[in-house]
Formats: C-alpha cells, sequence, structure tokens
C-alpha cells in the first residue's frame, strides 16, 4: 500500500513540473528584456580610438624582468659584379643525328678555331653545350648563356 501512495505521488510531481515546463515555453516572454539587451548592443555610440599605441613592456613571466627587444643584426656581404661577358669565338657547323637512340647526336662546333664534336652538357675549352635545335645552340660559359646561330661556312 505505501508503495502505490508514494507512486502516485511521484507521477503527480512529475506532471506539476511537466506543466510548469511548457507553461514556460507558450507563454510570450517579455519585451522589456529584449529592449534592454538592444541597449547593449548599440555600436552607433561607441568612439574607437584612431591613434592608439600597444604597451609592450609587460613582464617577462619566466624571467621575471620587463620585455626588453633585441636588436636584429645584419651582416653585410659584399655582391660581386661579374665583369662584361666576353663573347666566345664559337661556331656551330652542324649535327649528326642518330636515329636510333636520338640522345645520342653530336653537334659540330667549332670553338676558337679548333673543330669540336659535342654531346648535351658536355664541356670543351670552358664551353658547355646546354641545349641544340637544327639551326641554333645554347652554350654556356662561366655561367653566362650564349645563343649561336649556325653558320653556312
Amino acid at each position: 500500500m505505501k508503495n502505490k501512495w508514494f507512486t502516485y505521488l511521484l507521477i503527480v510531481l512529475v506532471l506539476l513540473v511537466w506543466g510548469l515546463i511548457i507553461s514556460r515555453v507558450i507563454s510570450p516572454t517579455e519585451p522589456t528584456s529584449i529592449k534592454q539587451s538592444s541597449k547593449l548592443l548599440r555600436t552607433d555610440t561607441l568612439k574607437t580610438p584612431s591613434n592608439y599605441t600597444l604597451l609592450l613592456n609587460y613582464q617577462e613571466s619566466f624571467l621575471h624582468s620587463e620585455y626588453k627587444p633585441i636588436k636584429a643584426r645584419t651582416k653585410h656581404i659584399p655582391v660581386k659584379k661579374r665583369a662584361n661577358p666576353v663573347i666566345p669565338n664559337v661556331k656551330y657547323k652542324g649535327l649528326i643525328r642518330n636515329k636510333k637512340n636520338p640522345q645520342n647526336t653530336i653537334v659540330l662546333m667549332e670553338i676558337e678555331n679548333t673543330e669540336s664534336y659535342m654531346k648535351v652538357n658536355q664541356v670543351v675549352l670552358g664551353i658547355k653545350l646546354l641545349k641544340f635545335e637544327e639551326g641554333k645552340v645554347l652554350i654556356s660559359k662561366d655561367g653566362v648563356k650564349f645563343e649561336i646561330i649556325k653558320s653556312d661556312e
């Protein structure tokens, strides 16, 4: 008998709590609370300073001293100026093509009155062959690139 009364009492209490919750949800909220919050969010009355500075002299948390900015150390490195490039005495004479293996194509060059046979990335008398085409070659001497057009001689 005791258990039945206790169960009925709990059911009544649960219904009262749910009734209060539902009545709070259904009933309209007061408009005064909205007006108060809108007064707090007005941005037209806020003034932002146009000139402001940051205070960066806070106490150091680990060393317990004030912040001292460290000046950057710069090291002056002199720039090496290249001399005006001297055009080498080079003439492009022609190609010897290998049809089976185009990697083995040989370029005929005359470097300082000496005939040479060169492949790509080969260096002869300080001149490196970078690239070749039918009518011209691209060479480099001392890091400076030159384009040589085929001579008809």
